[in-house]
């Protein structure tokens, strides 16, 4: 799995966030739990740490990570 991680994560290392998006909202039904944490470190990225993303996008970004951390991450019932 760690493999497929790094293969997903360099699939996404040059993509823009538009580019993220459309990828997630095309294949959304069929991402793979790699592709979703690859996908959440890039929008991680543009939130917080890319610093040619505009404000508008970093929020963006950051509302994207929220969704993906929640499908990723496990909440504890109570």
């Amino acid at each position: 799995m760690h493999k497929q991680s790094a293969e997903n994560s360099a699939m996404f290392a040059g993509r823009c966030l538009d580019e993220m998006l459309l990828h997630l909202g095309l294949r959304f039904n069929g991402t793979t739990f790699s592709e979703f944490a690859a996908a959440y470190v890039r929008m991680l990225e543009f939130a917080f740490h890319d610093a040619s993303t505009q404000n508008e996008d970093r929020a963006l970004a950051a509302t994207w990570a929220h969704v993906l951390e929640s499908l990723i991450v496990p909440r504890s019932a109570g």
